[in-house]
């Protein structure tokens, strides 16, 4: 009798503690690769916070469903709506990180002290100074906006540190897969294009003073001079000059000096431009898809470009010059250039990763428009 009593007490205890077991360890992973694993509360907070970013990032973006559904072009210039290159993006970010998670695993690393503890201070100056110094509100606020609390956000944020450890590790100073030589050359031949650009306005222009500097009005804001119908229909034939004088095959460096308004001195050798540059290029306000075009000209072909109530531009394809990334006279121009070789071989190591990421359809299942812009 007192073994079925033992037996019945340890019985009630254990109903009594499974849903708090459960509560407590069960992790409901969005993407899992070998050992590691993104719970679905760091997704949600890293698609909430990137949603955030776009929208601070990009005048353009506003959190409407009109805005989400907007087709746009995407890098490689196919047609994708503006939400579905946000889904796109997190989750790409997100299969990097759990593939990172697990290199930190493979590689043995440790976060250092000063890693934890740039973590813990944000959190605790968030708490301080946005919340009043009150947990509970800080939680609260986390709740509603992410689904999380104070301990997930720590974890998250720690696994973004272990990321970047990685990424040290990898490719910083003493990285043990730095580019090569071979690498660099083979990056620049195969993504980057140098231009020369013949620009004329048809829309308006900044007011210059007699040193040809740009003129202020009283709110600080550049003065702007809208062309009337006469100067644009001026600027207009200035264009058709310089069509004539492609099909008479006059030099382009002698139309752009002729026709040309566009006067920008440290270019000796042209623009240099590459695919990397999408995201500079549009949040700047230029039309990608005229972008994404000039990225596919054949070399030494010319192209005319109508942007609306903008210019007309002209665009010559030229052959690359050896080892531009090295010249000093256009070095300004490759400020990022080993961040791009970096970013592609590494883009190419985590693509052969992510074929062995296991993603949960519920990922698939979220949309840009049913998220919630994250609050920080």
């Amino acid at each position: 009798m007192k073994k079925a009593k033992r037996f019945l007490a340890v019985l009630l205890m254990l109903m009594l503690l499974a849903p708090l077991v459960s509560s407590c360890s069960k992790v409901e992973a969005y993407l899992t690769y070998k050992d590691s694993v993104i719970p679905d509360y760091a997704y949600r907070y890293w698609f909430a916070s990137n949603k955030r970013y776009f929208i601070e990032k990009y005048s353009d973006i506003e959190d409407t469903a009109e805005c989400w559904n907007k087709k746009i072009a995407s890098e490689d210039g196919s047609e994708i709506t503006t939400g579905e290159y946000l889904e796109k993006y997190t989750l790409e970010n997100a299969k990097s990180i759990v593939c990172e998670l697990q290199m930190f695993k493979e590689y043995d690393l440790k976060l250092d002290d000063a890693a934890v503890e740039k973590v813990d201070t944000y959190i605790s100056e968030l708490v301080k100074y946005r919340y009043e110094d009150s947990k509970s509100a800080f939680n609260k606020a986390l709740k509603e906006a992410y689904g999380i609390n104070m301990d997930q956000l720590r974890e998250i944020l720690l696994m973004e540190k272990k990321a970047q450890a990685v990424e040290s590790y990898l490719f910083g100073d003493s990285g043990i897969m730095k580019p090569t030589d071979a690498e660099k050359e083979q990056y620049y031949t195969e993504n980057y294009k140098r231009l020369q650009v013949l620009l004329i306005k048809t829309y308006s222009e900044y007011v210059l003073d007699e040193d040809g500097n740009v003129v202020k009005d009283d709110l600080g804001m550049y003065k702007i001079k809208y062309y009337t119908e006469e100067e644009i229909a001026e600027k207009m034939l200035r264009a058709a000059k310089v069509e004539e004088g492609l099909e008479t095959g006059t030099d382009f460096e002698k139309l752009i000096e002729l026709y040309g308004e566009l006067k920008i001195e440290g270019y000796p050798n042209g623009f240099y431009v590459t695919g990397n540059d999408y995201e500079a290029v549009v949040g700047s306000g230029y039309d990608p898809d005229v972008f994404a075009d000039v990225l596919k000209q054949e070399t030494g072909t010319v192209k005319r470009y109508d942007l609306e109530k903008d210019a007309v531009i002209f665009v010559k394809s030229l052959p690359l010059l050896d080892k531009a990334y090295e010249s000093e006279s256009d070095a300004g121009q490759f400020d990022s250039f080993e961040d791009y070789v970096i970013t592609e071989k590494y883009r190419k190591i985590l693509a052969e990763m992510w074929k062995d990421i296991s993603v949960d359809d519920r990922v698939y299942a979220l949309k840009t428009v049913d998220v919630q812009k994250g609050i920080f």
